[in-house]
């Protein structure tokens, strides 16, 4: 019964200490991340504008060899 009971303080502790550090932790988190890109503007707009091909630079194929795409009525 020791054992048990010292494992619920225990883990009523952390689950404190979780909770009393979420409370001083900032309500929002901003993370930004940018890249050059050498070429036009118009270029790079129809590559990220039409969604077939993302596949082209998007970086979830070489993530995941596996995933497979669909695109509505396709």
């Amino acid at each position: 019964m020791k054992i048990a009971k010292r494992i619920a303080i225990v883990l009523v502790s952390l689950a404190l200490i979780l909770i009393v550090v979420g409370l001083f932790l900032p309500a929002s988190y901003h993370a930004e991340r940018s890249i050059v890109i050498n070429a036009p503007a118009s270029v790079v707009f129809d590559y990220v504008n039409d969604l077939t091909k993302w596949e082209e630079w998007g970086p979830w194929q070489e993530e995941d060899p596996t995933i497979e795409i669909t695109y509505g009525d396709q």
